[in-house]
């Protein structure tokens, strides 16, 4: 948890061994290096992102300052730049405090109750004396109600063994769900001497969300065409297909693979290896058909979707007849719970020169992001005519699962 860092980070890319994800810093200028520390202790200079109390003394000292303040042979921070935070001179326990803002992509995860706030930094002090520093967080909500709190620092002289240095200290606990601000402050507290010795450096707080769920296994309805009857003649539709709504005026239908109509796949055509005895066909009509479902997430996984880290994976097997190129292909459209489009994918789209001029379905996948505030997922089984007298697009096995 070394480290600093200045502008303050949304989810970032830093997976953890568990597979969980962690955020940047929150924390602005937690490694006080924003601008020049004093030249003098007294001399009170400008602290980014920090405000100090009314008459506050904290300050930033430069490691070169030396004169039996921290220096840069000092133990402590290994990635330690020119400054360090200073209680200041003086004999008045103080204070710097920021507020930090949720990042968006995280706010999710906090109200599902599945993020954990970790805050560290290096804490220390004057030889013998008990002055100290340390990092408080106030979890508050958007009307500003006390959710929680979280302390790390105040390191004893007996920790440091009377020798003035700055150790690592790191904290953590669970995000109370609903929280919109956290306060951070740095407190500095006197005991003895001429000024406050309260040392700190490298302050760090960041998110942590848990690994992914497992996948959530098929979302799609009747995805393999076997929820009822297929035809057998190749030219009677079904009536209604489980699952699936047909698009006005669509032929979409569902064939057996041991139809009677000669020329449509059979269960010896080039195909998926599980399949059953259905399959999607486009329907005997020389036009373009379609049929559509809606699927709505699981409120398990809005947590992940609203973060930025959810997936989806899709895959099917496509084909079509012989050398004409209708072919079949699974249309996604990401949708907010209000039905805003907020994203699409697609999968399929086989033809003829890919199947070699054979009749066949072949296997396709894609996968991608889930966009953030998705609630449904319309998939839509498109077959696409092109010549002959049938819409010779062909699908099975349809796949959907959001991880």
């Amino acid at each position: 948890m070394a480290g600093g860092g200045g502008a303050a980070g949304g989810i970032g890319s830093q997976l953890l061994p568990d597979g969980g994800v962690q955020s940047t810093n929150l924390l602005q200028n937690g490694d006080a290096e924003a601008a020049a520390g004093a030249s003098m202790p007294g001399q009170l200079v400008p602290i980014p992102a920090w405000s100090r109390s009314d008459g506050g003394i904290a300050n930033v000292l430069p490691y070169a300052y030396g004169n039996g303040y921290p220096g840069a042979a000092t133990p402590g921070s290994p990635t330690r730049g020119a400054n360090f935070f200073y209680g200041g001179e003086g004999s008045t326990d103080d204070r710097l405090t920021q507020r930090v803002t949720v990042p968006a992509e995280w706010l999710g995860r906090v109200d599902a109750a599945t993020t954990r706030v970790v805050s560290s930094g290096w804490f220390g002090g004057f030889e013998a004396q008990n002055d100290s520093a340390r990092l408080t967080l106030t979890f508050l909500s958007a009307s500003g109600a006390l959710l929680g709190t979280l302390s790390v620092g105040a390191v004893t002289p007996l920790e440091r063994t009377s020798m003035t240095s700055l150790l690592l200290r790191t904290a953590s606990s669970a995000m109370p769900a609903g929280t919109r601000t956290i306060e951070a402050v740095l407190e500095t507290s006197f005991d003895e001497g001429t000024s406050v010795d309260g040392y700190a450096d490298d302050l760090v707080v960041v998110l942590q969300g848990p690994p992914p769920p497992p996948p959530s296994g098929n979302l799609l309805v009747n995805g393999n065409a076997e929820a009822g009857e297929g035809s057998l003649d190749g030219v009677t539709p079904v009536a209604s297909i489980p699952g699936w709504v047909r698009a006005p005026g669509s032929p979409f239908s569902v064939l057996r693979y041991a139809t009677t109509a000669p020329g449509f796949p059979m269960a010896t055509t080039p195909g998926s290896p599980t399949r059953g005895a259905n399959y999607f066909f486009g329907g005997t009509a020389a036009m373009s058909a379609s049929l559509s479902q809606v699927v709505t997430l699981d409120a398990a996984l809005l947590a992940r979707v609203d973060s930025g880290q959810a997936r989806y994976t899709a895959s099917g097997w496509f084909g079509g007849f012989e050398a004409q190129n209708d072919r079949a292909t699974l249309r996604l459209e990401f949708l907010s719970a209000t039905d805003a489009a907020l994203g699409t994918g697609e999968v399929g789209g086989v033809t003829d020169t890919d199947r070699a001029d054979v009749t066949s379905l072949l296997f396709r996948t894609t996968g991608g992001p889930v966009p953030a505030n998705t609630r449904k997922v319309r998939a839509t089984l498109e077959s696409t005519h092109d010549e002959g007298m049938s819409v010779d697009g062909y699908a099975d096995d349809l796949f959907l699962s959001v991880q």
